[in-house]
Order: structure tokens, then C-alpha cells, then sequence
């Protein structure tokens, strides 16, 4: 049977974005609190976009409380006979964020260039605070075959997850303001991140592409809690990455060898950047793929900030060759790495599950 698992955090990317495009709500002033039309408006949206198709959007509105509006019953189709959809029980969204992202979102949709660019030009509203909340969140594998599509849909209740996202912007410092995104996963599995990055403009629709080539992340904290989140998702990817099916080296000779060769890149890493401390989390962290079990945090700051201006070099010059080429990014970076490596449930003897 296929792992579908590394397709999930792809699908999870395009989740969010796929929600706000079906949220598009009409224009408003800042000031105006959302109402309960408001709320309904995407949902009679969703209907009449995709009607008669197998794959769109859908989701059912609840109730309008305290200025929050909530869904539940969320379902992203793809329409494809072999595919998946995602899944989710309900879904909170606060914030005048919601206003300026579907006011841009709703204007990118119209088919007229000149109606669009019209739109475009023509949004004036300023976002503060974008939350938004979705629980019993989950991807349901489908077939061509309902005895077994029967199967997946109860199987996928056992790897529901929660998603978080908290950002906001600061007009006046130009800074946008990742308060909280994170998901939560079954067996304690979590991913937390919160940031801050410099220069970014979401005033109009020139001065956001602008800010694409010009932003700049200053602050950026991270926590993972990996009791198998690592071995489902990132670890497949890992192995493409490093294994080479044509080579006669058996794939754990290849692994071995590239575990070694970054083992080796950490030690010629700036102590003035990564402190030794951190060194020694990152030798630990690597050593112990692929059975990494434990909790991952990280603390990046950079003054200047860290973006397209730093890498431009490499658009001009190529890729990197070795570390050497790397270090000059390391200019002004300062980065703390704490890894916790916990005894994995197969390395405990007589134990059968996965809380041992």
C-alpha cells in the first residue's frame, strides 16, 4: 500500500490559502465589525462557483460570536478519481486580516483584466490581525473503490490535527508579525513558529511585490515535538534527497556518508553565529537519524534581517559549492538550537506502543 503521509503537508500548505480564496467577503471599512450576512457570504459563494463539480470548496457557516465567524464541516475536493481531500470539523476567523486578504483575493478572481486591475487598484483597506482556528482537521484518501474509500475515511479520524495561525501587521514599522502558527498532531507531534519580518508593505498591491524581493525575517523561534512526525513527513523526503537509486551503495551507506559530510559542515559553522552549544545539539540532532524522537527548538535572529538581499549573490554567482560559500550569510545571525533526544518506543525493550 502507498504512504500517502508526505503528500499531507503539501496539501496542509495550500489548505489555508484555499480557505481565504473561499472566505471572500464584499469590502467593508476597517472599522465595520463583521456580521452574520458577512459570514454567510462565502458559504453562497462556494455554492455557486462550484456548482455541478466534483472538487471545489464547501463548508457550512454555524454562527456569528463576539465578532468571530464559525464553520464547520469543511470539505477541500480535489475531483480526481485517485486523490484526497481535506477534511475539517470546524473553524474560527477573527481579525480585519480576513477583510483585506478576501477583498484581494475576491478582485484576483474577476476574469476582466481591466475589471481586476480596477479592483486592484482600489482596495484601501489596511490589515491589523489575521486569526484563524481549524480543528478536527484531517486528509481522507479516496479510491476508485468504496468498500476501501469506506476504510480511509474512518482511518483518517485517528490523525486529525489542529492548525493555528495568529499574524499581524504594523503599518507604521512596516513589519509583519507572525504571532503564532503552528499545528498540533496526534501522540504529542507539534510544530510551533512565531516571527518577525522587516519590510514588508501590505498597503497596495505594487508595494506587496516589492516587499517580495525586499523583505527580511529578524526574529524567528521554532518548536518540534517529533514522536513520529519526523519519520512520516520529512523523512521520505530526506532519503529522495540523499539516496541515489542508480548508485551500487546500498541506501544506508549513502545516508551514512551525507550524515557525515554535514557532521562535518557544522564544525566549520561561525562559533560567533552558532555557539558551541548549538553545535553540539546539531551533532546530536544528526547522529541520531533517522530515529530522531524528542523535542526540537530553535532561535534565529538576524540584524540585518535575513532575505532575498542576502542570497542574491547566489542568483548572480550560482549555487553553493561548499560551506565556505555559505559562511557570508552567516554575517550578523545568531542561532540557538536545543534538541532533546528522547528513547524511541522500538529501542525500549517489551514495549508495544508508542507511549512506552
Amino acid at each position: 500500500m502507498i504512504d500517502y503521509r508526505p503528500m499531507m503537508l503539501k496539501t496542509l500548505s495550500t489548505s489555508v490559502s484555499a480557505l481565504l480564496l473561499s472566505l471572500a467577503t464584499p469590502v467593508l471599512a476597517d472599522s465595520d465589525p463583521l456580521t452574520e450576512a458577512d459570514c454567510r457570504a462565502p458559504v453562497e459563494l462556494m455554492q455557486s462557483s462550484f456548482a455541478g463539480s466534483d472538487e471545489g470548496v464547501s463548508v457550512t457557516f454555524e454562527a456569528l460570536e463576539d465578532g468571530v465567524c464559525i464553520y464547520r464541516d469543511l470539505v477541500m475536493k480535489t475531483g480526481q478519481p485517485y486523490g484526497s481531500s481535506v477534511v475539517a470539523s470546524r473553524i474560527r476567523i477573527e481579525g480585519d486580516g480576513l477583510r483585506w486578504a478576501a477583498a484581494y483575493l475576491k478582485a484576483l478572481a474577476l476574469p476582466d483584466p481591466e475589471a481586476r486591475n480596477h479592483a486592484l487598484t482600489g482596495i484601501t483597506l489596511m490589515p491589523e490581525r489575521l486569526k484563524l482556528q481549524v480543528t478536527g482537521m484531517r486528509q481522507v484518501l479516496y479510491t476508485d473503490d468504496s468498500y476501501f474509500d469506506y476504510a480511509l475515511e474512518a482511518q483518517s479520524r485517528m490523525s486529525m490535527a489542529t492548525l493555528v495561525l495568529d499574524i499581524g501587521w504594523d503599518q507604521a514599522a512596516k513589519e509583519l508579525q507572525l504571532h503564532q502558527a503552528g499545528i498540533e498532531m496526534p501522540h504529542g507531534n507539534m510544530v510551533r513558529v512565531s516571527g518577525v519580518v522587516k519590510d514588508v508593505d501590505l498597503s497596495s498591491l505594487a508595494t506587496m511585490q516589492m516587499s517580495l524581493s525586499g523583505f527580511a525575517v529578524t526574529e524567528l523561534d521554532a518548536e518540534i515535538r517529533s514522536y513520529g512526525l519526523f519519520q512520516a513527513y520529512a523523512l521520505p523526503m530526506l532519503a529522495m534527497a540523499v539516496i541515489v537509486r542508480e548508485e551500487e551503495q546500498a541506501p544506508e551507506l549513502q545516508m551514512e556518508m551525507a550524515l557525515k559530510q554535514a557532521l562535518a559542515a557544522v564544525d566549520q559553522l561561525p562559533a560567533e553565529s552558532v555557539p558551541d552549544e548549538s553545535k553540539l545539539a546539531l551533532r546530536n540532532l544528526i547522529s541520531d537519524l533517522p530515529d530522531l524522537w524528542g523535542v526540537l527548538k530553535l532561535n534565529f535572529r538576524a540584524d540585518p534581517g535575513f532575505g532575498p538581499v542576502r542570497l542574491g549573490r547566489f542568483a548572480l554567482m550560482g549555487p553553493p559549492e561548499g560551506i565556505e560559500d555559505v559562511l557570508p550569510l552567516f554575517q550578523g545571525v545568531r542561532l540557538d538550537v536545543d534538541w532533546q533526544q528522547e528513547t524511541a518506543p522500538w529501542k525500549v525493550e517489551g514495549c508495544v506502543t508508542l507511549q512506552c
